[in-house]
């Protein structure tokens, strides 16, 4: 049986100049089958000891995508997911704290990306809400799962900058 482990996690909505969320696609390393399941995600990962979230976040674009952004130029937390992941033979519990950036459009760089990163992630994509939906009526997996209705409400908040006001953090799927 696999192990279940916990772990606290910053995910990036990132957006280009016109609302577009930049979005990966990965499958798990550990399916061997031919053609294993894939499904798209945001950029992000786990937190390592001391980190901030908004430091994670910052990290965890730098290394997924080349792009540097200053920890303080993050929106958020904006949204909080709860996810159980089954992913490279293990269980993951993660608490996934979601912020929001806007940048020019560009093709992410693969060079600062680990080697399980590498294994995984197979391309990207800058998707608008009406692409989403052509992906999940594909029968393709977007998470968060709310990602198209809620790309709206990213973009507001972030062109907020820093103006975001202090509410509930939104649990999202």
């Amino acid at each position: 049986t696999p192990t279940v482990s916990r772990r606290l996690s910053a995910r990036v909505v990132l957006l280009d100049a016109d609302g577009d969320v930049l979005l990966f696609c990965g499958s798990d390393p550990a399916n061997e089958d031919g053609d294993p399941p894939r499904w798209w995600f945001t950029v992000g990962g786990a937190a390592q000891q001391g980190e901030t979230l908004p430091e994670v976040a910052a990290r965890e674009l730098e290394e997924e995508t080349g792009l540097r952004v200053d920890p303080a130029d993050m929106v958020g937390p904006v949204w909080r997911r709860d996810a159980v992941i089954d992913f490279n033979g293990s269980v993951i519990r993660s608490e996934e704290m979601f912020f929001v950036h806007r940048t020019r459009r560009f093709e992410p760089s693969t060079a600062g990306r680990t080697g399980l990163e590498r294994a995984y992630i197979h391309g990207h994509r800058w998707c608008d809400a009406t692409m989403i939906a052509e992906l999940v009526a594909k029968g393709e997996t977007v998470y968060p799962l709310q990602l198209g209705e809620l790309l709206e409400e990213a973009n507001a908040l972030a062109d907020a900058r820093g103006a975001v006001p202090r509410r509930q953090l939104q649990s999202i799927r």
